[in-house]
């Protein structure tokens, strides 16, 4: 069977909220600790977790999940997603034929989402996959085979694996999923809105 790794990008500074937000409380635990629970009770065969910004802090915060997942730090997280992304392709083994892409500020991404990628893609490999939310609205996670990795590094800048997938549009997958995409927490009003909800 295909192996299939998680990659969390984490390394952003949060210029935003002017906080590392990666360790924002959100019940009782860093809001990253979230996508790390929920990535690994998945079906995922191994999860990377790629650091950046205050790595060493961060990483202290997170000491439980030394030996349940990779971390990694991009150096170069300043000069935006790509180099994240490809600094966490770069950590997987060299057997892994997918690459399941998260995003450490979405604590409400949901493990079915993640499992019906990868289930799409075993079912039948292809060069990407995405996850699509209720009005067609595509959004993470998002799977990349192997074969697309070296475009994917190439990428510059703040955009991640956007262009890639935009250049191969008519082989992306899309995986129903259903129900509402998972938000981005950029500013302290997501941050508020997400304690909310998730009080209510």
């Amino acid at each position: 069977m295909t192996s299939v790794s998680g990659v969390v990008l984490a390394a952003g500074r949060g210029t935003r909220m002017g906080v590392t937000k990666q360790l924002l409380p959100l019940g009782g635990r860093p809001l990253l600790s979230h996508v790390l629970d929920t990535a690994l009770a998945s079906t995922l065969d191994d999860v990377v977790v790629v650091l950046g910004y205050e790595a060493a802090v961060v990483r202290s915060k997170l000491s439980s999940y030394e030996n349940r997942v990779r971390f990694v730090v991009n150096q170069n997280h300043g000069e935006g997603q790509s180099r994240s992304l490809a600094a966490g392709l770069d950590a997987l083994h060299k057997d892994t034929g997918a690459a399941v892409v998260l995003l450490g500020d979405q604590p409400t991404i949901a493990c079915e989402a993640i499992n019906a990628l990868v289930t799409a893609y075993r079912r039948r490999p292809g060069l990407a996959a995405r996850a699509e939310y209720d009005a067609g609205v595509l959004a993470h996670p998002t799977l990349i085979a192997r074969v697309l990795w070296d475009e994917v590094r190439a990428v510059q800048g703040d955009v991640g694996a956007r262009e890639v997938l935009r250049l191969h549009d008519s082989a992306v997958v899309r995986v129903r999923v259903g129900g509402a995409a998972p938000r981005d927490v950029d500013t302290d009003a997501d941050y508020q809105n997400l304690i909310a909800n998730a009080d209510g």
